[in-house]
């Protein structure tokens, strides 16, 4: 089962922020932290341990936002303010679906 932590985040310092992906099965989980988006802080910090919640969506083969499927309905292609236990969570979910 994989988690928060195999996600692989790479620093984006020209856009203030950090982005990670996962991919489970064929679908790709984004995560990102920094300025300007849904998470906290909403500053760029120098490591992904300083945030407390995040950013995310899943994507399908496709790289369309696929994020309600698994979610339910939302209001956009994104979840904002997910701490990492919601983001296991969430993860979760995607390997269950993928192993049905």
């Amino acid at each position: 089962m994989k988690t928060f932590d195999d996600i692989q985040f790479k620093v984006r310092e020209n856009f203030g922020q950090w982005s990670g992906t996962l991919q489970i099965g064929d679908f790709l989980l984004s995560v990102v932290a920094g300025e300007r988006l849904f998470s906290l802080p909403r500053t760029f910090e120098n490591s992904i341990d300083e945030f407390s919640k995040f950013e995310v969506a899943v994507l399908n083969p496709e790289r369309e936002f696929v994020t309600d499927f698994f979610v339910g309905k939302i209001d956009d292609d994104v979840l904002g303010w997910q701490t990492r236990e919601q983001i296991n969570e969430l993860i979760t979910r995607i390997e269950q679906h993928e192993n049905i």
